[in-house]
């Protein structure tokens, strides 16, 4: 088998390298084949010898680059993954851990501002959307991501506590100056990995736990400034395996693409 088979189907791209290239299991040999028709899909698995041949197909995740301002796949680095420049700042001890894909970040504080740089968007005239993995466990902390207006009147973010007492493992929405509005968005957690969105349009706010609609909310900014482009901030207690696969949008996501994301995770090269 040449090279030339060997690849992933990331944004209905065929990546052609070598498999130790490619930053996925190396006892998995993908195998891609370009198709002009990807709604359909198919997908499997063969098994020869002592390898197993993963066949993926049909995966189109190219809508999901789209609006996109930033994407922290926190595999064993801060850097921003989408193009724009957005690198994290680490600010305190932390660590990459196996993720929900490849590495994930335990312990730290990272910062993308507002020292540095400024996401380019304004939430008192655009939608927007976060996404992003969570693992709930049972050792008490949690992980969050932050996204901060310079006016300090609309303050985003979401939090997965983790607890050793189930009724205390949550995730959450919070918003507005102070966080002063908030929904949860699911409670009771067992062990395990979740994807979560918000998405902000037109003054609602939706959030979705894994891939399915949970709340609906008014959460209209308020005040309008020109001081109120957005900045990211990352909290993860230590020994919290808990976040993962972060990205930022300046467009609101539909539920198709939310879905769609955690489907696949979301995965996908940017750069291609």
């Amino acid at each position: 088998m040449s090279n030339k088979n060997i690849g992933i189907w990331r944004g209905g791209s065929l990546i052609t390298k070598e498999r130790s290239d490619t930053g996925y299991n190396p006892e998995i040999i993908y195998l891609t084949e370009p198709k002009n028709d990807v709604s359909k899909g198919i997908s499997g698995t063969i098994y020869g010898g002592n390898k197993k041949i993963q066949i993926n197909r049909g995966v189109d995740l190219q809508d999901l680059l789209t609006g996109l301002v930033v994407y922290y796949r926190l595999d064993g680095n801060t850097l921003d993954s989408s193009g724009n420049g957005y690198d994290g700042i680490p600010t305190s001890d932390h660590y990459y851990p196996n993720g929900k894909l490849n590495q994930s970040l335990n312990g730290g504080i990272i910062s993308s501002g507002p020292a540095s740089q400024l996401y380019n968007i304004d939430p008192y005239t655009q939608d927007f959307s976060m996404m992003m993995w969570f693992y709930i466990n049972n050792i008490s902390g949690s992980a969050q991501f932050h996204l901060f207006n310079l006016a300090e009147e609309f303050n985003p973010y979401l939090i997965a506590n983790s607890d050793t007492s189930i009724s205390n493992r949550n995730i959450q929405l919070f918003w507005g100056e102070a966080q002063e509005g908030y929904t949860v968005v699911s409670e009771n957690l067992n062990t395990g990995w979740y994807h979560i969105a918000a998405v902000f349009k037109g003054g609602i706010a939706k959030s979705y736990l894994n891939g399915i609609l949970m709340t609906t909310n008014e959460v209209a900014a308020t005040g309008g400034n020109l001081n109120g482009l957005m900045y990211g901030f990352v909290t993860v207690s230590l020994n919290q395996r808990s976040i993962d696969e972060i990205s930022v949008y300046n467009i609101a996501l539909t539920h198709e693409q939310i879905l769609r994301s955690y489907n696949n995770g979301i995965g996908f090269d940017p750069t291609v």
